[in-house]
């Protein structure tokens, strides 16, 4: 199925990616509401000067941002 073997092709360079945004000594972060196919979600970003992590995630609930965020270190701006 071609949603596999994207997923497969996409998982190193999403988490260099991830890896790169919790590397960095500050980033923002941000959710909102967010629905696909009528279904409730929310959209999580996490943003560094040069990159940019983005989820779809059921709930806008801590957990999602501590995901996010897993073992960062950096200082972390939000506006909620």
């Amino acid at each position: 199925m071609i949603v596999t073997r994207v997923t497969d092709a996409l998982e190193e360079p999403h988490n260099d990616l991830l890896e790169r945004v919790r590397a960095a000594g500050a980033l923002n972060m941000d959710e909102t509401g967010w629905r696909t196919a009528g279904e409730r979600r929310a959209l999580w970003g996490a943003f560094t000067d040069r990159h940019v992590v983005l989820r779809i995630v059921l709930d806008r609930h801590e957990d999602q941002a501590k995901a996010l965020l897993g073992d960062t270190t950096a200082i972390v701006t939000s506006d909620t």
